[in-house]
């Protein structure tokens, strides 16, 4: 309980000087501790069993080893989450719940990046609005509580989309480069931050270009094209040649039908039990991928449909998926206006990115539910615009864009 207090204090502290935040980070955080207390000393959460216990059980076996084994552990993906576990041990003792605040503090972190996006691209007072989105969703509810690395992957990756989204407007290095590293650090935990990474710098790549030649070519013009074009090639073959885990990403940009299959695989190897779905498609080539995807991301969103429910988690995963459904719709009435200030292609770009990957690596609606919830941060932040159009501008005027056009 001790841990519990500390956090409260710590949120108590990060809202002192705005009211109304201090009241979503409180909210926030009681919910998510309190869940962990119901967990620990009522009933067990769903999806608590298999990934949540392994990774507090092997950071637990890792710290009785001793700090002599501290570095032979260490290792990158999921298990590093275990290692960070066993750190938290060495220092303290065993305690679950400890590690749960830790995530309950990462989990208001995440809503704080929503409310500080959201404030950034419209107003406050939207902020405040979508904000609260954040701090109910089911999903980022449970996967700020139980012991999954989701909390500490989101957090890095919505801290960095951040930075990015300053860096596009503001123009200042220091965004674009300590964006790119909390990118490249929640991949570290999840691999797909790296290929939303990488979409973001071909977007900038192609767009720099497309304005450069729009203004008319000239020497200097020429210069600049022909060195960021060895930039990007530099960066593209690199990461053409990157391997994740067993896999390399060339299956998605050479479109080599034997590493397809592979990957295709994979995600049907957790395809199991009774959510599984999409089991019994091929995939034999890119062309098949492409035709795939739309149904993936359709299951990715709604499973387990109506006529699929079982159990009584089925009713909460398919009744977020409602929530999605209107989280989609406002995303999409935002879409031209988010398309026409630009500030938001950041966002868009690694939301797209991040939604290919996650629906393609997932055949099961209970890892679907975890994996949306990695992203449901950055798609509340895009519904805002319905919400500020509804607003009488004379009382809360809309924060002023201040992008610039590159030069």
């Amino acid at each position: 309980m001790t841990a519990v207090l500390c956090g409260l204090l710590i949120v108590l502290w990060i809202g002192r000087n705005n009211p109304p935040l201090q009241l979503l980070l409180l909210c926030a955080f009681i919910l998510r501790a309190g869940a962990g207390l119901a967990h620990i000393y009522l009933f067990p959460l769903p999806d608590t069993e298999l990934d949540a216990t392994t990774f507090e059980k092997n950071g637990w076996q890792w710290a009785l080893q001793g700090w002599s084994y501290a570095a032979h552990n260490f290792t990158l993906g999921a298990f590093f989450y275990s290692w960070i576990v066993s750190i938290v041990y060495l220092i303290t003792d065993r305690s679950p719940l400890l590690i749960q605040v830790i995530n309950n503090l990462l989990a208001v972190g995440i809503v704080l990046n929503v409310f500080k996006l959201s404030r950034y691209l419209y107003s406050e007072h939207v902020a405040r609005k979508v904000t609260w989105i954040a701090v109910l969703m089911p999903s980022m509810i449970l996967y700020g509580t139980t012991t999954h690395r989701e909390a500490f992957f989101t957090f890095f990756f919505t801290l960095g989309c951040y930075h990015l989204v300053k860096w596009y407007n503001e123009r200042s290095l220091i965004y674009f480069v300590s964006g790119s590293v909390f990118v490249i650090f929640s991949a570290i935990f999840h691999y797909a931050a790296i290929f939303c990474l990488g979409a973001f710098y071909a977007g900038i790549y192609f767009t720099y270009n497309y304005r450069i030649i729009k203004r008319g070519m000239n020497f200097l013009s020429f210069v600049s094209i022909t060195l960021n074009s060895l930039v990007f090639f530099a960066l593209f073959f690199a990461i053409y040649n990157f391997e994740i885990g067993a896999y390399s990403i060339s299956f998605i940009l050479g479109g080599d039908s034997d590493a397809i299959k592979s990957i295709v695989q994979e995600s049907l190897s957790h395809a199991e039990g009774r959510l599984a779905y999409l089991q019994d498609f091929e995939v034999n080539g890119l062309g098949d991928l492409l035709i795939l995807t739309p149904l993936r991301i359709v299951y990715f969103f709604f499973s387990p449909f109506i006529w699929n429910l079982q159990a009584v988690s089925d009713i909460l995963i398919s009744g977020e998926g409602i929530v999605y459904f209107i989280i989609i719709i406002l995303i999409f009435r935002s879409l031209i206006f988010n398309c026409s200030k630009k500030s938001s292609f950041p966002l868009l770009v690694m939301l797209a990115a991040a939604i290919f990957i996650f629906s393609f690596g997932s055949s099961n609606s209970g890892t679907a539910f975890r994996h949306k919830a990695k992203i449901a941060p950055l798609m509340i932040c895009l519904i805002a615009y319905p919400l500020r159009s509804n607003h009488k501008a004379k009382n809360h005027p809309a924060r002023p864009f201040t992008a610039r056009r590159l030069k």
